[in-house]
């Protein structure tokens, strides 16, 4: 996060997260005191959890989509298991 805040101040975007109003999480007669606060978290964490986590389990339900495991039967057939003499 530090070297994209770093490349975004060298190319001149606004670096700042914009922090979301916190709502009071209504309490539950099963809460015990320790988690009566609810969870709340900071804008860099909310966006590494909607953003990087979504992506990187976009890209690797694409990439199982796209290349079956019944590819990798055929890894012999790559030009580097070829001896070329």
């Amino acid at each position: 996060m530090k070297t994209a805040t770093e490349l975004a101040q060298d190319l001149g975007i606004e670096t700042l997260l914009h922090q979301e109003r916190r709502r009071k999480i209504p309490r539950r007669p099963e809460d015990d005191d320790e988690t009566a606060e609810g969870t709340h978290f900071e804008a860099a964490d909310k966006l590494k959890i909607e953003l990087y986590f979504n992506t990187i389990d976009r890209l690797h339900g694409q990439l199982t989509e796209r290349f079956p495991q019944t590819l990798h039967d055929f890894a012999y057939l790559q030009p580097k298991h070829m001896q070329v003499s």
